[in-house]
């Protein structure tokens, strides 16, 4: 009875986060499904392929390691059980938010966080635009979100053995290569830290020989290794470039993960095959409704923030502060807007805002902690639905002069 009630509470939170990111995925329109870049920049039919076609073109493999051989198996098992690759790819997205839910969870207990105040933080994870955005579509970011977070719950647990190091950093890299940083800096203030090139040296290895393996498999895929990052220059935003205001795309990665305008914009750029939405980047956002989570998602960080100055002697909160400046560095010159790939660090987030409601926090800041968490909670996320909502109603408007 006692160990039902243990895991009773992670039953839950499995159970709830994967029922409402299948349900979020109901409301996109077939157009973003099938098109790419037309969501916010995902190349969510190549996913797809990725992961439940052998025969397709897996070139993408240059910076997603190992994607399609992980998921291919049991994508291939789910297309025949349900007659669609659409549905069996986001069975897969819709796991990995039950997954990463319990993750989050269990490593926020590890920290010494109240139930009760776990259940709120998992709350404030599944109202947040990243989530609401990003768990109802088949993209690399929720299963990349997922692997980055399996190093911070083995350091909140204070995690020992060198064998689950070496998988966990190997799993940090197979799905996105710069999602390494998570592993790197969670072995680097780990108990195996005095063995972390042996660790790095036996996930390189193992990521590379599934390469050759997934290669022998899938003659289309490309080796990581041997990618030029000169192919992925047209990423790199320009001064002209509406993605390149550094304010702004600032803006974007610490508030547009918790909150986004009510309406995205139309981009044409060339480094997308067809038009794509974005969130023009804006301090509007602090103003009307949006205020409210807005304010809300602000002061917890600030909260996490203080704690976290307060706490820095500890190994995670360093780990923490390291993985959060290395997706800000790299987000502020590479890439789409910063939202594309707000899965990656949300439930990361989350846990900066998680060290206000440890024990040690003083009660003032605690019952402030608290307060905000609630008032996001009920603020965002029904304007975060609206704003997917209006963001599937806008893609349907692009039906008319696609590529």
């Amino acid at each position: 009875m006692r160990r039902l009630e243990t895991i009773k509470p992670y039953v839950l939170v499995g159970t709830g986060l994967f029922l409402l990111s299948c349900l979020l995925s109901l409301r996109i329109p077939h157009i973003a499904r099938q098109t790419l870049d037309i969501w916010f920049g995902a190349d969510v039919p190549r996913v797809v392929a990725d992961m439940t076609s052998p025969l397709a073109d897996h070139w993408r493999t240059i910076v997603h390691p190992i994607f399609p051989l992980i998921f291919l198996p049991i994508g291939g098992l789910l297309v025949k059980l349900t007659s669609s690759q659409g549905i069996a790819a986001q069975i897969l997205i819709s796991l990995s938010a039950a997954t990463a839910g319990i993750l989050l969870f269990a490593t926020t207990q590890n920290l010494g966080i109240k139930p009760i105040d776990s259940w709120l933080l998992i709350g404030a994870f599944a109202s947040s635009s990243a989530f609401i955005f990003w768990w109802s579509i088949p993209e690399t970011f929720p299963i990349g979100s997922l692997t980055i977070l399996i190093p911070f719950f083995l350091l909140s647990r204070q995690e020992h053995r060198l064998k689950v190091w070496s998988l966990a950093l190997a799993a940090s890299l197979a799905i996105t290569t710069t999602n390494i940083s998570a592993g790197i800096v969670a072995v680097a203030f780990s108990k195996q830290r005095q063995n972390f090139l042996k660790i790095s040296f036996f996930a390189l290895l193992l990521i590379v020989a599934l390469s050759f393996l997934q290669k022998s498999y899938l003659p289309s895929a490309n080796y990581f290794f041997a990618h030029s990052v000169a192919r992925e220059r047209h990423f790199v935003p320009t001064s002209t470039d509406p993605r390149g205001s550094l304010p702004g795309r600032a803006l974007d990665f610490a508030v547009y993960t918790g909150i986004v305008p009510g309406k995205p914009i139309r981009i044409d750029h060339p480094s997308t095959t067809n038009p794509a939405m974005f969130y023009p980047y804006t301090l509007k956002i602090f103003n009307g409704f949006r205020s409210i989570p807005a304010i809300c998602w602000m002061a917890l960080i600030s909260i996490g923030s203080i704690e976290l100055l307060r706490n820095f002697q500890l190994n995670f909160v360093k780990a923490l502060v390291f993985f959060l400046l290395m997706q800000f560095v790299l987000h502020m010159w590479y890439g789409d807007q910063p939202f594309l790939y707000s899965a990656h660090f949300l439930p990361e987030f989350v846990l900066l805002i998680g060290l206000g409601f440890r024990s040690t926090t003083p009660r003032v800041l605690l019952i402030l902690a608290r307060t905000c968490v609630v008032g996001f909670i009920f603020s965002a996320f029904p304007l975060n639905l609206y704003s997917l909502l209006n963001a599937a109603k806008f893609a349907l408007s692009f039906s008319s002069n696609l590529q």
